[in-house]
This record gives structure tokens, C-alpha cells and sequence, in this order.
């Protein structure tokens, strides 16, 4: 918990965590992500170092994720040809998809992603995290899946 900050709407990754383990990682949450880290907080054990977590406070184990994926898309859409069809990296690439039909330049959604961007030198020396037009994008994306909002 103490990685999200619901005032600014960002969870920011500490570097040891990410890929590259080289910097941190800033993600821009929509307004559909904080109602439901604040529904998961308020409802769930929070004296854990996991937001999602187990009755014993352990993190979750991959039956669950299979069982939250399939109770988000709904069951009988997850399945094809008697295999499980969405995977965390469809999600992503779904994400890149609708965003570069919406007009976001290849760079932003990489960046979104956390992708590299351009050479070395400028991956060295461009610090801006984007993070006003990251959330627009974002906000975008979970306006389409969620128009709603996220309410359960």
C-alpha cells in the first residue's frame, strides 16, 4: 500500500522491482483503478505488504489470478478452443491497440508500457515521465472498458 499514492492517482514501482531494476517505475492510475484499490483496501487485509492478498495475508497464487481474470471478462469469453484465451499480456497489447487507434503516438504508448523509447542517449538524458498525457490516455482506455466506472 505505501507504493499508491490515491491523492495523485500514481503507484510508483521502486527500481529493485522492475525489470531493468534501474529506476523506478511511475503508473498512472485512472479514476475506475482507484475505486477499486480503495473498495480492495477498505474491504480486504490491509496489514499486509500485498494490496491483493489471501486471508493469511500471503499473495495471491495463480489459481486466483485465473479466477479473478475469468470473473472480470466473464467465463464462457475466456475460453477457446478449450484454452484459456486472455492472458496479462493481451491485456497489454489490447491497451496498445486501442490507444494507437485513438491517435497516441508509438512513444507514448511505449512509455506507457514501459518500453524504451528512441537510442540510448536519449533514454540517458530524457527524464520526463509524461505523466499528464499518460494519464489522459489511460483515463481514456478505462473509460472505454469501464464506462461505468468500476463498481461492484
Amino acid at each position: 500500500w505505501t507504493e499508491i499514492d490515491f491523492k495523485e492517482g500514481i503507484w510508483t514501482i521502486p527500481a529493485k522491482k522492475t525489470k531493468g531494476k534501474k529506476d523506478k517505475d511511475i503508473v498512472v492510475l485512472s479514476k475506475q483503478a482507484i475505486s477499486l484499490l480503495k473498495l480492495q483496501k477498505k474491504n480486504h487485509n490491509t496489514n499486509t505488504k500485498y494490496v491483493f492478498s489471501n486471508s493469511k495475508g500471503n499473495k495471491w497464487g495463480v489459481g486466483t489470478l485465473r479466477l479473478v481474470r475469468d470473473d472480470l471478462i466473464g467465463e464462457p469469453y475466456n475460453i477457446r478452443n478449450g484454452k484459456h484465451f486472455f492472458t496479462p499480456h493481451g491485456f497489454r497489447s489490447t491497451c496498445a491497440t486501442f490507444l494507437i487507434d485513438k491517435g497516441y503516438n508509438e512513444a507514448i504508448v511505449k512509455r506507457i508500457l514501459n518500453q524504451k523509447v528512441g537510442d540510448k542517449v536519449l533514454e540517458h538524458y530524457d527524464s520526463s515521465k509524461l505523466i499528464s498525457i499518460k494519464r489522459e490516455a489511460l483515463q481514456k482506455y478505462a473509460d472505454y472498458c469501464y464506462p461505468k466506472g468500476y463498481k461492484r
